[in-house]
């Protein structure tokens, strides 16, 4: 290890034997602080000790300018670029030990096929490094981990890991409220033997000078969510989140049943998107989604018999694939195009906004993480844009939005004006 290239938090905990006999390594907190370096760093060393490590980022054209330059960088201030073929061309990019044959392999996750796919020149993999994870679904982040397994001989003994570093853009992301809800930010550090968080700002980074600190600092004269996330590195907390009265709740078979008016959506999609269909109704003015069907690689012959359950019921597709609504009115569906003219999607938002969006998180986990989790797009200052969205993890939120445009359009109808006391749905305890 090469200690004067490391922020002093880093370097005990590469010294510690232990370190490396955990699961999960979770480095968060404001910009600057040295983490993303740190973390390149570390992965050049340790393809010396019989490590492959997959890095990540949710787009590939992303990683050159980012994850890869840090480790040539890295490897350049360490003295070692000489011991390593570097392979910007490649697909993927590689970094490869020439001394041990162990390298490190950069892939976005836009394409999680390909990534998962492939297998290092030598050996297993060991390592993965998820950079921005903010960006990328619990699902895609869970199905990765699959791809550390086997074992090689050369490897013996070497403990599977995977590491994380990131902004904490947002307290509803699945980063908080799935992988580390039990960690609280005062606390700088947690270690269970199995997980490791290390919290950080610049403030922790050895290698800045004054002037660096003020222009993190000067941050609160132009943007307080940009001063919380990036220089203090809290949790963000203002108005990003698009979707504002969305509540957790257990609904009932026996709620469903009483419900008058299922409302059916189906966004398309193949692979890597996934389908998405839900179930939603309007009770006493609320939204309520109680069902989702999501899968990937699937056809419409293989979609319609999921969906024969509801009969002569309509459901609202996405318009861009009139030939598959055809097919399923061709299996007996009746399948319609969604009404989608410009600016739909901050329509829904205004209008779901307007009243409770009640989700069952047990029948619907992927539509729960997408709309607790959607987020207005922001501009170079770190503000929000009104009416413009993050594009990619919304496929759940589409097919409500479609199921509901009707509803939407036409305001709600007199007999759906019922209290949604007497459907017996409840809500979750905080």
């Amino acid at each position: 290890m090469h200690p004067n290239h490391f922020q002093p938090w880093q370097v005990e905990r590469l010294a510690n034997e232990q370190y490396y006999n955990l699961n999960t390594i979770i480095d968060l907190g404001g910009a600057g602080s040295g983490k993303s370096v740190g973390k390149a760093k570390e992965a050049a060393i340790g393809t010396y000790h019989a490590r492959n490590w997959q890095v990540f980022r949710q787009d590939a054209v992303t990683l050159r300018g980012s994850c890869y330059n840090e480790v040539v960088d890295g490897l350049n201030e360490m003295g070692l670029v000489d011991d390593f073929h570097l392979m910007v061309s490649g697909n993927p990019m590689q970094i490869i030990n020439k001394v041990t044959g162990y390298g490190i392999y950069f892939y976005g996750l836009k394409n999680p096929e390909k990534a998962f796919s492939q297998r290092p020149k030598k050996g297993v993999w060991t390592d993965q490094w998820f950079e921005e994870p903010p960006e990328m679904t619990f699902e895609s982040v869970l199905k990765a981990k699959t791809r550390l397994r086997g074992k090689y001989k050369g490897q013996a003994g070497i403990h599977k890991r995977q590491h994380f570093t990131f902004n904490p853009i947002s307290k509803y992301h699945w980063l908080r409220t799935k992988l580390i809800p039990h960690f609280e930010i005062a606390d700088k550090f947690f270690c269970d033997g199995k997980m490791l968080i290390q919290h950080s700002t610049h403030r922790d980074n050895y290698f800045l000078e004054d002037q660096d600190h003020e222009n993190y600092e000067d941050y609160k004269n132009f943007s307080p969510y940009m001063h919380d996330v990036f220089c203090r590195g809290l949790w963000g907390v203002v108005g990003d989140r698009a979707f504002s009265n969305i509540k957790a709740v257990r609904i009932t078979d026996a709620a469903i049943n009483r419900m008058e008016k299922h409302l059916h959506g189906l966004d398309w999609g193949y692979n890597p998107d996934p389908f998405h269909f839900s179930s939603s109704s309007v009770v006493g003015g609320d939204l309520y989604t109680f069902r989702e069907i999501r899968d990937v690689g699937q056809h419409v012959e293989q979609i319609y018999p999921r969906l024969s359950f509801i009969g002569n019921q309509h459901v609202s597709c996405d318009t861009n694939r009139p030939e598959h609504i055809n097919k399923l009115n061709q299996f007996g569906l009746k399948a319609v195009g969604a009404h989608k003219p410009n600016g739909v999607r901050a329509d829904f938002v205004q209008w779901t906004n307007g009243r409770t969006w009640y989700i069952d998180p047990e029948r619907c986990p992927k539509l729960f993480d997408e709309a607790t989790t959607y987020t207005y797009a922001k501009n170079k200052d770190g503000n929000s844009i009104p009416g413009e969205f993050v594009d990619g993890n919304d496929h759940g939120i589409d097919s409500v939005m479609y199921g509901i445009r009707r509803v939407m359009r036409n305001h709600i109808p007199s007999h759906m004006m019922k209290s949604y006391r007497s459907f017996g749905i409840y809500a979750r305890n905080g």
